[in-house]
């Protein structure tokens, strides 16, 4: 398609089939040499010696490596990728542990191909295009938020803790009074570890979504957010731009949506969003 550069996102927390995908990168693209660093400072996620680390954790130890879905069972970079590849010598893995560290590999030279976690690929944006910084994200429907929230990562717990204890309306699941008032409000799973409880708060949500009454909505985790997208049949999302470190706002007809990863963010991330969207 004519690209002048390359950038393989990968999760911060080293999950999904990541030297599956740089194989497969390698292949397609023709390049000899991809850089690659997971690390997003920012987010606690930092590399060291080529070992991964989240909040001063090894992935592999943290709550990454207890995964349901797709636990993290190495936390050494290289090694995870000589498991994985089949050519793993063409990936240059690099440690960073602050924004400098980043910002010094994006001006690495040599190469158009880099993989990363979000944080190396707003350094590269800035020194690829050059662009100034885009203008505060002004919320065209400014009103009360509708947060939802199914992750049973600590960070998503802690967040819908800090939620309630700030004031804000919460919704459990197993709570069927008040879903008709229109204000900030989060449905929750609360602790409850099956699959049947994601399915109804996420129906529940589409339902409320459908309704039109909330434009304003914010969707915890990833297998909340795929839950809720198939429920409320939402197949497309404009997105706008970033509103927090690693968090972006995106746009479906008039109503605006945040997809969070249920490890992103400190406890009062929630709280944030929801202030962002009410102006």
């Amino acid at each position: 398609m004519g690209a002048d550069y390359f950038y393989k996102k990968i999760d911060s927390t080293l999950r999904g089939n990541i030297g599956t995908e740089l194989d497969a990168a390698l292949e397609g693209s023709g390049t000899e040499t991809i850089f690659l660093c997971a690390a997003f400072p920012e987010m606690g996620r930092i590399t060291r010696d080529s070992v991964h680390y989240v909040n001063g954790i090894k992935v592999s130890e943290s709550s990454y490596g207890k995964d349901i879905k797709m636990p993290v069972s190495e936390s050494n970079i290289e090694k995870l990728l000589a498991g994985e590849m089949k050519e793993p010598g063409k990936v240059k893995v690099f440690d960073a542990e602050t924004d400098s560290d980043l910002e010094n590999i994006a001006k690495e030279q040599g190469t158009v191909f880099y993989a990363g976690a979000a944080a190396l690929a707003g350094k590269l944006a800035g020194s690829w295009f050059n662009k100034d910084m885009l203008p505060p994200f002004v919320n065209e429907s400014s009103g009360p938020v509708l947060a939802v929230t199914g992750s049973l990562n600590p960070v998503s717990l802690e967040q819908a803790a800090f939620w309630q204890e700030t004031g804000y309306a919460v919704l459990e699941d197993e709570n069927e009074d008040d879903s008709d008032t229109v204000r900030d409000m989060l449905i929750s799973a609360g602790t409850v570890k099956d699959e049947s409880a994601l399915e109804r708060i996420s129906r529940r949500a589409a339902g409320l979504w459908k309704t039109k009454r909330w434009k304003n909505i914010i969707i915890n985790g990833g297998d909340t957010a795929n839950s809720f997208m198939a429920e409320a049949v939402i197949k497309e999302l404009r997105v706008l731009r970033s509103v927090l470190p690693g968090i972006a706002v995106t746009q479906n007809n008039n109503r605006f949506l945040v997809l969070k990863p249920g490890g992103y963010g400190k406890e009062d991330t929630l709280v944030k969003l929801a202030q962002v969207f009410n102006g």
